[in-house]
């Protein structure tokens, strides 16, 4: 349910990987109703993203009206997701001890 204050981010992935094929996001207020849109945007998808819900019902319409592209984006959802950041574990890793460390070093006295 994209007006969900979840978002239904696991419904997205599953429908990504399956693949069922893709669908419209409509970003929440707050981190949680954001997640599909962070989802939907690693994947390449960000034009699937509403703003408002008439932003959403747009995109939704032009959707399902291109039958090309809902083809396309059934066939190629899971290399696209398997291509993207949310499963580039090793960077992911990098990012995350650089972060770490930009923390620990900016406690440390200038010295």
């Amino acid at each position: 349910d994209t007006f969900a204050p979840d978002n239904s981010r696991r419904l997205l992935l599953r429908r990504i990987i399956c693949p069922i094929g893709a669908d419209v996001r409509q970003l929440g207020e707050r981190f949680i109703g954001r997640m599909g849109g962070a989802v939907s945007t690693h994947a390449g998808l960000n034009d699937l993203v509403g703003e408002t819900p008439q932003e959403y019902v747009q995109k939704a319409a032009a959707l399902a009206a291109d039958l090309a592209r809902l083809k396309d984006l059934r066939a190629t959802l899971r290399d696209r997701i398997g291509a993207s950041p949310l499963c580039d574990g090793p960077s992911f890793a990098n990012n995350m001890e650089k972060a770490f460390q930009d923390m620990w070093d900016s406690r440390l006295p200038d010295g």
